[in-house]
This record gives C-alpha cells, sequence and structure tokens, in this order.
C-alpha cells in the first residue's frame, strides 16, 4: 500500500502545506485550523499477496 502525503490549503492565508507523519490538521504559517484538503485522501494498492 502505498499513502501518499496529505496535502492542505489553509482558507485564511491560503498557504499549502503537506502533511506526512504529523497529522496535527493546522497550518504552522499562521496556526490556523480552517483548511481543506486539496491532495491525498486517495490510498493506492500496489500489490497483494494471498495464499
Amino acid at each position: 500500500m502505498n499513502i501518499q502525503p496529505l496535502t492542505i490549503e489553509c482558507n485564511s492565508c491560503k498557504k499549502v502545506s503537506e502533511l506526512e507523519k504529523d497529522l496535527t490538521i493546522a497550518v504552522r504559517a499562521c496556526g490556523s485550523v480552517d483548511v481543506t484538503v486539496i491532495d491525498g485522501e486517495e490510498m493506492f494498492l500496489m500489490s497483494l499477496e494471498m495464499e
């Protein structure tokens, strides 16, 4: 499974931020939590092995 980073845009200052491991949904530039997810909501299954 390949999980891509979550990309958010602040609705206040319009700064775009990328979240990887830190899932604090706050824009570091202004501290706002009024954000919109603009990329990274999907997950891709790259391979599956079953027995």
